[in-house]
């Protein structure tokens, strides 16, 4: 083989393991990002007006680029079953999430989810409404254990950028 033959053979080699290494680092995605946003749940109510279980978070971009999700077609939301370990079907019909979200690397944001007429089905003692936020939740989390006892909270995909979002829900939390 001649010099100039192999000068050719190496370049295209070269050029084939660059090409497979940028694939495989950019296209080759393996499982979902659990890590780079993160979220705790910060309050719970009930809207008087719509019997919308109200749940907002507070979420954390963990990762190095912005979070940024515009249009509720860009999530896909389900419910978490923790007795099945289970997930539900994406269950955009009964969710409500407040957008746009952006969120910078390093930084954080409050969102809001909120599970339509889920809220009317609740017994609530009277007083709870004109409650603090922090007690509205310690309140409400322990209600909405008992009465859907198969519901942990949620969990929001972000299928572009391959993130898994856990939106939890307090179950242990106790009235004071």
């Amino acid at each position: 083989m001649g010099s100039r033959t192999a000068f050719v053979v190496g370049i295209f080699v070269g050029a084939l393991i660059g090409f497979a290494a940028t694939w495989l680092t950019t296209n080759h995605v393996h499982g979902w990002d659990t890590q780079a946003v993160t979220a705790e749940l910060s309050r719970i109510s009930v809207n008087a007006e719509t019997g919308a279980l109200e749940f907002q978070y507070v979420i954390k971009n963990n990762g190095p680029r912005d979070f940024v999700v515009t249009k509720a077609s860009e999530l896909r939301i389900v419910v978490r079953h923790p007795k099945q370990h289970a997930i539900s079907r994406p269950i955009s019909d009964l969710v409500t999430p407040t957008l746009p979200i952006f969120v910078p690397p390093g930084e954080r944001q409050v969102f809001g989810v909120s599970l339509n007429r889920y809220g009317a089905n609740l017994e609530i003692p009277s007083g709870v409404a004109d409650s603090s936020s922090s007690v509205q939740t310690r309140i409400l989390a322990p209600i909405i254990h008992k009465t859907y006892t198969n519901f942990g909270g949620f969990v929001m995909y972000v299928a572009e950028d391959h993130l898994a979002v856990n939106l939890p829900i307090m179950v242990s939390a106790q009235p004071e």
